[in-house]
């Protein structure tokens, strides 16, 4: 027959990993047989004392986590804060530039006004979803690393030098899921489909090799590397203001050039979801240059008014 201990520290094992539980097994139930020896010597009977001693060592599985390290919450107050700051950034970004194109590829193709609304929302929606899931997921992986963690002996010599704008850990992540989501979306709109016709996808950017799958790797690791720089330098610089520029008046011009010649986006969807084929993409191209040029016009002048702030 089972004891109150026995069964106490089943529960409690369960919280802990298969290699460490032996031998923490074996050392909590040494604690527990110590407490109910001494409760006894005081008069106790065994079975009160044994009940009173597991009582005191409260919930088996939270006593688990705190003798592993192991934190029984899925966020902590070292990442909260900045979980909170990433993830409103990411959603007042890239959730309304989500609705518009997609409201914008439902018009095109004829869709009615229900459908316009109901097709926009069910994308913002699941990509919100999306957003949240894989950011909490991120900061979870960093909290548990103890990147997050102030650790022990906190004391005024150990808080960190403020950082300048856009060096800190939040910018950082928020840079490489924004960059995450940008290649989720191409690779979504190439397999999957933003559009489908008769439940096939109809990519609307150039479903060839050439140019969007050869340009998009350079591009990314530049922009990630860029973001690492500038979290490594804690804070704009003078020279990363210039990589930045550089980087970004390369992308444009080659966003734009292809964009002219026609080899960026899908022709063959534009004849099949519009009426107007040339309308529609002469719509599209203008919004998407004019998109460009503003997002890097943006990038770069962000990039060096934060560098001259800091030389201030």
């Amino acid at each position: 027959m089972n004891t109150w201990t026995d069964r106490y520290l089943a529960a409690a094992m369960r919280a802990v990993p298969e290699q460490t539980r032996d031998d923490l097994g074996a050392e909590l139930r040494s604690t527990i047989d110590d407490a109910v020896a001494a409760r006894m010597d005081g008069g106790e009977t065994q079975e009160d004392a044994e009940r009173a001693v597991l009582t005191e060592l409260g919930h088996p599985e939270a006593l688990a986590a705190a003798s592993v390290d192991r934190p029984l919450h899925l966020l902590g107050p070292s990442v909260y804060l900045d979980w909170r700051r990433v993830l409103r950034m990411l959603l007042v970004i890239v959730l309304p530039v989500a609705a518009v194109g997609t409201a914008l590829v439902r018009i095109l193709v004829g869709s009615s006004a229900g459908e316009v609304i109901g097709g926009t929302l069910a994308t913002t929606i699941t990509l919100g979803v999306h957003l949240l899931v894989w950011t909490t997921l991120l900061f979870v992986v960093v909290e548990r690393s103890g990147r997050g963690s102030d650790g022990p002996g906190w004391s005024l010599e150990t808080l960190p030098e403020p950082r300048p704008d856009g060096g800190g850990r939040s910018e950082l992540i928020a840079s490489l899921i924004f960059l995450a989501t940008a290649v989720g979306a191409v690779a979504w709109d190439r397999f999957v489909g933003f559009v489908q016709i008769d439940g096939a996808p109809v990519p609307l950017l150039s479903p060839e090799p050439w140019p969007v799958w050869f340009l998009i790797p350079p591009i990314v690791l530049a922009a990630a590397a860029l973001a690492v720089a500038l979290h490594r330098s804690r804070g704009w610089t003078r020279p990363l203001a210039a990589t930045n520029t550089l980087l970004s008046v390369v992308v444009a011009g080659a966003v734009l050039t292809l964009l002219a010649d026609g080899s960026l986006l899908n022709t063959e969807a534009f004849e099949l979801l519009a009426e107007d084929a040339d309308s529609a993409r002469t719509t599209v191209v203008v919004g998407a240059a004019v998109g460009t040029v503003a997002i890097s016009g943006w990038s770069i002048l962000d990039g060096w008014r934060k560098a001259q702030n800091r030389t201030r």
